[in-house]
């Protein structure tokens, strides 16, 4: 049997400002939709209690600082957040040899269960 050779390429690396810190992807993702799933279930009907996103972005913010980024607005927050989540799409995206039916930029029909 041949020998599996795999390429981590699961690691990004985030600056904001003079701050640059190297990050594991996944881990990174994982707990970013923790925080938002959990900011999610506080209110009804899908939609967030008031106050809640002002933790959600705190917590965010929080976990920044706890990989070395410095502490910012919840716009820069918000903006990590969207990021993270784009660049798991876009590996996910390269694990499937291009893009996913149903996706946009996809020519292929899209698939339901």
């Amino acid at each position: 049997m041949e020998p599996l050779k795999l390429d981590d390429d699961g690691m990004i690396t985030v600056e904001i400002g003079e701050a640059t810190a190297q990050l594991d992807l996944w881990e990174v993702n994982d707990k970013l939709y923790d925080i938002t799933h959990a900011a999610n279930l506080t209110g009804t009907n899908g939609e967030m209690a008031p106050g809640a996103s002002d933790q959600m972005f705190e917590k965010i913010l929080d976990l920044m600082e706890s990989k070395g980024l410095p502490r910012g607005s919840h716009r820069l927050a918000n903006k990590f957040l969207d990021a993270i989540f784009a660049a798991v799409k876009e590996l996910k995206k390269k694990d499937l040899g291009g893009s996913t039916p149903g996706s946009p930029d996809s020519t292929g029909p899209v698939l339901s269960n």
